[in-house]
């Protein structure tokens, strides 16, 4: 089922939409390694030091978004995108691992930020896939407050051509329906 049939209704089907609950779940998890040290962010150095591992997906991910109004869509993450799962710093590793339960939900907000998709969107999805992935309730509230709270340095600082590469990337690996629902007429 198609459910944006073209640009001219794209704004007006995705306000309706984005005004509705939705669910969200992975069904197909990525296999992933570490690769090339850490990565600094240097919007949280003020607050604690913050260093990420970066890690390579070498499988692509899916993610099956439900609508309460029944749209679904599916969301694919391509394999070689690289994650930091969440920029948690380090001080906080003992309680929360860069590789943690919240991964499932990590990855594809990562790639949201990437491609400089609708923000609040994102986070939602975070939110849902953290419910799905059976991250504790303390730990989503914990998660999600932070992507609000500090999520919107990294979504804003993004260069253009990262955003270009990484908007290629996503729109090789998704249907139309997908790309309009994640980026509009951004693209």
């Amino acid at each position: 089922m198609k459910v944006f049939s073209g640009k001219d209704n794209a704004q007006e089907i995705r306000s309706r939409l984005l005004s509705t609950h939705f669910s969200a779940k992975v069904i197909r998890h990525p296999s992933t390694k570490p690769i090339g040290g850490y990565k600094r962010k240097w919007f949280t150095l003020w607050l604690l030091p913050v260093a990420t591992p970066s890690y390579e997906l070498l499988s692509k991910m899916k993610v099956l978004l439900t609508f309460e109004t029944g749209e679904q869509f599916i969301f694919v993450i391509p394999k070689g995108f690289v994650t930091d799962f969440a920029s948690i710093p380090r001080l906080l590793w003992f309680m929360y691992p860069p590789d943690g339960k919240h991964r499932g939900g990590a990855i594809p907000h990562d790639m949201g930020y990437a491609v400089h998709g609708f923000k609040s969107l994102m986070d939602e999805m975070f939110k849902q896939l953290l419910k799905s992935e059976k991250v504790e309730k303390s730990v989503v509230n914990i998660f999600f407050g932070s992507v609000n709270w500090f999520g919107s340095f990294a979504y804003k600082n993004r260069s253009k051509s990262s955003i270009e590469k990484a908007s290629k990337l996503f729109m090789d690996s998704n249907n139309l329906d997908t790309v309009y629902l994640f980026l509009g007429d951004k693209k």
